[in-house]
């Protein structure tokens, strides 16, 4: 059990810059809504990086997709963006099901579309190392409007149970 936290933490520390606290976006919206075009748009683009890299194309994951989107649409309501929720609360606790056996790891970007937001993952190498780790077996992405400044993305990966 102990083991899995570990990974935990170190997927989580991989995906973000220090420091873990959330950044303000510099304004909040009213409404967000999820936009499903652009989660299947992102979570094909974060499979074909994988695919050239010679790694396997991860499975969608219901659990892991409604995780996603719930953060992205939280980081639009309350104005900040992070690994944190708006309560301060660490991004491996929103998978509380899978965190006690199973690898998690999280990329977030705000950007106008899919393909910018894969653009800024693959720009970055903690992002990338992420994208690519070949632990990964199960994809959600998440997609949120954030007003003017576009959209809101987060990539949540899971991978297979870790043995004590």
């Amino acid at each position: 059990m102990k083991r899995a936290w570990v990974g935990v933490v170190v997927a989580a520390w991989l995906a973000c810059p220090p420091p873990a606290t959330a950044l303000p976006l510099g304004y909040r919206v009213d409404l967000s809504t999820p936009d499903f075009g652009q989660e299947d748009r992102l979570a094909a683009l974060v499979n074909s990086v994988r695919t050239y890299h010679g790694f396997r194309v991860l499975d969608q994951d219901a659990l892991l997709r409604r995780a996603a989107r719930a953060h992205s649409v939280d980081m639009a309501l309350h104005g900040f963006f992070g690994h944190e929720d708006s309560q301060g609360r660490p991004f491996a606790d929103r998978f509380v099901p899978l965190m006690r056996t199973w690898i998690v790891g999280e990329n977030i970007a705000i950007a106008r579309s899919a393909e910018e937001a894969n653009g800024e993952f693959l720009h970055s190498p903690p992002h990338v190392v992420n994208m690519l780790d070949p632990r990964w077996t199960r994809l959600g992405v998440g997609v949120a409007s954030v007003g003017l400044m576009g959209y809101a993305y987060t990539e949540d990966f899971a991978g297979p149970p870790v043995m004590p």
